[in-house]
């Protein structure tokens, strides 16, 4: 939206509007900046969410067994 509004501005060759159209170029650098760096931190967490996920299907397995190992037993009682 910002792009679109600095394009607008540019159609008036008023000085309020060139000092807008300076501002909204800065806040676009800024944006690019930080989108970048979100980028990055979120690939970040995707890289632990996997590792920890490992560990997590291990947890499922484990639980899965259990509960056999009590229905087993429950059936030799009976």
């Amino acid at each position: 939206m910002t792009e679109n509004t600095i394009e607008l501005l540019k159609t008036s060759s008023t000085p309020q509007s060139l000092i807008m159209i300076r501002k909204l170029e800065e806040k676009v650098v800024r944006y690019e900046k930080e989108k970048a760096e979100i980028k990055t931190k979120a690939e970040s967490f995707e890289k632990e969410y996997e590792a920890i996920n490992l560990f997590d299907d291990q947890f499922d397995m484990t639980d899965a067994f259990l509960t056999i190992a009590i229905a087993m037993f429950g059936i030799t009682l009976g």
